[in-house]
C-alpha cells in the first residue's frame, strides 16, 4: 500500500456514498499524508506521516523537554544548597 503513513500505516479505506436511491457508488477515504523529515539519533530522514502521529510526535518532544527543564532545575537547586 503506497499511500499509508510509514509510522502507523493507516492507510486507504473503502467504502460506498449511498443516496436516498441506494445507488451505491465507491469512495474511498485516504488520510491526511504529510512529508516531514525527522531526526532519528543523528540521522534525519524523510517519512510520510499523518497529521495524526504529527501531533503525537510533537505531544512526545514537548514531554521530553519538559522532563529535561525538570532536571535541570533539580540540579540547580541542588547546586544552590
Amino acid at each position: 500500500m503506497a499511500y499509508a503513513c510509514d509510522i502507523c500505516s493507516k492507510g486507504k479505506q473503502y467504502g460506498h456514498n449511498v443516496p436516498f436511491s441506494l445507488k451505491k457508488t465507491n469512495k474511498v477515504w485516504k488520510p491526511n499524508l504529510q512529508r516531514q523529515r525527522i531526526s532519528i539519533g543523528s540521522n534525519r530522514i524523510q517519512v510520510k506521516i499523518c497529521t495524526a502521529c504529527i501531533r503525537t510526535l510533537a505531544k512526545y518532544q514537548r514531554e521530553a523537554a519538559a522532563k529535561v527543564g525538570a532536571v535541570a532545575e533539580q540540579a540547580e537547586v541542588k547546586a544552590a544548597a
